[in-house]
């Protein structure tokens, strides 16, 4: 059986891919069909990016996200500084019960103006300014 890739540890740049591309080291990736979840392992992955106090808002550099989740769903709105990481949204988005796979990549997207932000570490900053913004929660297939 086909055994899904370790998610980097510590925000190191991205999760495994998926969505029948090739990792880095030319292994087929498997199809987010296949990817296994493990709850315990999804868990202790988003708790090392939990997000800390939430900032107040309005105010400069903070911004007031809504989540709309795959299945159309949306998570609690919560503020984050713009410096905020997407792994650090992502966490919340998980903790705050609606399950996401770490063996998955995610990438939030904005309809207007268009715009996606990839990768665990990036800053919210490349996607939104301070205020407030509904992003949509997608796998990056």
């Amino acid at each position: 059986p086909v055994q899904p890739a370790a998610a980097t540890a510590g925000g190191g740049g991205g999760l495994p891919a998926t969505g029948g591309r090739t990792l880095g080291g030319g292994t087929p990736a498997m199809d987010a069909a296949q990817v296994p979840s493990d709850p315990a392992a999804d868990d202790a992955f988003w708790a090392e990016r939990a997000p800390g106090p939430e900032p107040a808002a309005p105010a400069p550099g903070v911004v007031r996200l809504v989540v709309r989740l795959p299945d159309g769903s949306r998570a609690k709105p919560r503020a984050f500084e713009t410096s905020t990481a997407l792994g650090t949204v992502l966490a919340y988005v998980h903790m705050s019960g609606n399950p996401l796979s770490s063996a998955r990549e995610w990438k939030l997207v904005q309809s207007m103006p268009k715009g996606e932000l990839r990768g665990l570490d990036s800053p919210l900053s490349g996607l939104v300014d301070a205020g407030s913004a509904m992003l949509l929660l997608d796998e990056d297939c």
